[in-house]
């Protein structure tokens, strides 16, 4: 293993230009034909197997307008007005019509079919019930939904929505890939010393994790894919590009401060630490692909999508990052920041 790598070390710095051009087409590429392709995760959640799935399965056979998910619709009257008054009670249950004949809704039940009306009936709520699970409630339903609700606002009484399902709440996108991405940067920032050595593992890993992430959009076109995979796959495969190319990196740094030249030096380093690499990666991808174990599909598919990302990253950083090194050549310390020595 260490020969083959100490080889492939030097092909890839020697021809590092044919290297990263390959790469770049590969995460284009994929790019292309996942836009083309149309591939969309899933939210869909199924445990085959399991006495939960048994129970939703009975539930949604036995008693369908049951199953599925739900969202509460409150209303409260205006100062001075009373929900029991007939011409309050007309508007609300004209949401709750409307709300009825809304394609994706499978049952509306107003407050004045059911009584829940409170003593003094400032507050009254009415329940909506979709064939669907939450996660898979179209947006153009809640918005219908949230539309709904506008000619009894308009009448000045107040409507909120809350339960399982609720239309026209935004879920902001997480941050945590910029924080932990602005994270990695002081960490190797205060590692290096160097601007230009702290950005070639970002720089990697960043293209490894996009052609992992394509690849997987690409794959979702053909296979059912739970949206979770791509997260997983980003945490994961961020991660370990980043680590990877780091044990790369300061093997080279460490040769070059002994005086060998880049193309023999970056050799060395994908010799020795780049083995650690592979067997690192390795390691990991199996431990991911054991998921498929559980019997599980949605574990099974998430797993082995990240599986993939990881088994990239490994070869992102035994053959891209070498030819990278090659290209910062002796400059790798260039750019350092004052008062870190490294």
């Amino acid at each position: 293993m260490a020969t083959f790598l100490y080889r492939l070390g030097h092909f890839c710095v020697r021809h590092r230009r044919m290297v990263l051009g390959a790469w770049l087409s590969l995460l284009v590429g994929l790019g292309v034909l996942g836009s083309v392709a149309g591939g969309e995760t899933s939210d869909e959640l199924s445990l085959p197997g399991t006495e939960s799935q048994e129970a939703f399965d009975l539930l949604d056979a036995t008693f369908p307008s049951q199953g599925g998910s739900s969202t509460r619709v409150v209303f409260a009257a205006g100062d001075g007005a009373s929900l029991t008054d007939p011409g309050t009670m007309a508007s609300v249950d004209k949401v709750m019509a409307d709300i009825g004949a809304i394609d994706g809704v499978s049952t509306s039940v107003s407050p004045s079919d059911t009584g829940t009306i409170s003593p003094d009936g400032n507050v009254a709520f009415g329940d909506v019930r979709y064939p669907v699970s939450g996660m898979e409630v179209e947006e153009s339903t809640l918005d219908a939904v949230e539309k709904s609700a506008e000619s009894a606002r308009d009448a000045g009484i107040t409507v909120e929505f809350g339960g399982e399902v609720i239309p026209g709440a935004e879920i902001e996108p997480p941050s945590s890939e910029a924080i932990g991405l602005a994270v990695a940067v002081v960490v190797l920032l205060v590692s290096f010393g160097s601007v230009l050595a702290m950005g070639l593992p970002l720089l990697t890993a960043l293209i490894g994790l996009g052609v992992g992430l394509t690849g997987i959009t690409l794959l979702s076109a053909f296979v059912d894919l739970s949206s979770t995979a791509p997260t997983l796959a980003t945490m994961i495969g961020l991660a370990v590009g980043i680590d990877y190319a780091l044990f790369v990196i300061t093997r080279h740094r460490q040769n070059i401060a002994e005086g060998i030249e880049v193309e023999e030096a970056a050799a060395r380093a994908n010799a020795t630490a780049g083995g650690a690499v592979v067997f690192a990666g390795m390691t990991v991808v199996i431990a991911l692909a054991s998921l498929a174990v559980m019997g599980l599909p949605f574990l099974t598919v998430m797993g082995l999508a990240a599986a993939a990302t990881v088994a990239v990253a490994v070869l992102v950083a035994v053959t891209l990052l070498p030819a990278m090194l090659g290209f910062a050549g002796h400059n790798i310390d260039r750019f350092r920041v004052p008062g870190l020595k490294n």
